[in-house]
């Protein structure tokens, strides 16, 4: 929690690009993204999807 932030959310990135490329190792090949830059809007989309349930989860 500290980590997210100091770095002002940026770290949740970070995290989510590293899950990503886990599951794209275990995979075994069946999750293919062609390039660093579209596996980045992979995890920028990622994050965003869960900073949203994280706030609808919040009001409820």
């Amino acid at each position: 929690m500290p980590l997210t932030f100091l770095s002002l959310g940026l770290f949740a990135l970070v995290i989510n690009g590293l899950t990503l490329a886990i599951a794209i190792a275990f995979s075994g090949g069946a999750i293919a993204i062609s390039s660093f830059w579209a596996t980045i809007i992979c995890a920028i989309i990622i994050t965003l999807v869960q900073r949203m349930a994280t706030n609808f989860f919040k009001t409820i």
